[in-house]
This record gives structure tokens, C-alpha cells and sequence, in this order.
């Protein structure tokens, strides 16, 4: 839709993520002309990582490799940052998740960093049933980031 690459064009910041990496992610990557529209947006471009690897999705791929798979479909860098959890998680949490063979996903910002896209290191989790982006932290670590670009561009 070109009113969908005009907002991409206009945006400030551009969020990509959470969500399940093949299945939500990849799959709206993949419309046509919406790569080309991110890799030449002059807004901010932000992955959010996933909290927690998905049966079937990312099973034992760390924040960089999920940054990997995207540009491996895009075929271009499409992010500037990426914001990734690095706070603990409970043992209860642990468990319930491990009963499903997932994880924790690894923040291998160093690796991250290699890719030219910096990162936003925080606690972004909430702890419940399930694990969720804490949406207050995320949003205040988004905004934090706006602020900092415009302050620049001042």
C-alpha cells in the first residue's frame, strides 16, 4: 500500500518487533517495497527483540542472529538499534519456560554491535503467566531515544 511506505518514509521511529520471527516479523518484511522503504527511511530504525526463544521460530538463536535471519529476507540493514533485555529472569519463569524448551534470549550486544546496529540494554520484562515487554520501560526507553536524535539535530 503506498500509504504504508509514505508513513515509513515520514516516521520518526520505526519499530520492528516483538513478535514471532518467521510468522509475524519475516512475513510482513517480505511485502514488496516495504525493505527498500526501511533501508532508505531517515527515521530511527528499532528492533525489539523477543524476551524469550519460540518453539518452531528461534529455538537457540541469540538477539544478533534474529537481526541475521530479518536481514538475510531484507537483504539490507534495516535497523539502527536494538533494544534487548538483559535483565534475569526468575527460577519459576525459567522453569515454566524450559517445560516448553525455550529460553531466555541470549543478548549478544557485542555481536549485535558488529552489525551497526547499537543497543539499548535494559530490564524490559514483566513477570507473570507470562512473560511480556514491560510496556511503560519499552516505550520510556523509545522515547528517551527520540529525544536524544531531535536534541542532536538541534
Amino acid at each position: 500500500m503506498p500509504e504504508t511506505l509514505d508513513a515509513i518514509e515520514r516516521a520518526d521511529i520505526i519499530t520492528v518487533g516483538p513478535g514471532s520471527l518467521y510468522t509475524s516479523l519475516i512475513t510482513n518484511l517480505l511485502v514488496r517495497g516495504i525493505p527498500e522503504a526501511l533501508a532508505q527511511a531517515r527515521g530511527l530504525r528499532v528492533y525489539i527483540c523477543n524476551l524469550m526463544t519460540q518453539a518452531n521460530e528461534s529455538l537457540g538463536l541469540t538477539a544478533s542472529e534474529h537481526i541475521e535471519r530479518i536481514y538475510k529476507h531484507t537483504r539490507a540493514p534495516i535497523f539502527d538499534y536494538a533494544l534487548v533485555n538483559t535483565a534475569p529472569f526468575s527460577q519459576a519463569t525459567l522453569a515454566r519456560y524450559a517445560a516448553e524448551n525455550a529460553a531466555p534470549i541470549l543478548p549478544d550486544i557485542e555481536r549485535i554491535e558488529t552489525l551497526g546496529v547499537r543497543c539499548i540494554a535494559g530490564d524490559f520484562a514483566s513477570e507473570g503467566t507470562v512473560v511480556r515487554h514491560a510496556a511503560a520501560r519499552v516505550t520510556g526507553a523509545l522515547l528517551a531515544l527520540g529525544r536524544s536524535a531531535l536534541a542532536s539535530q538541534i
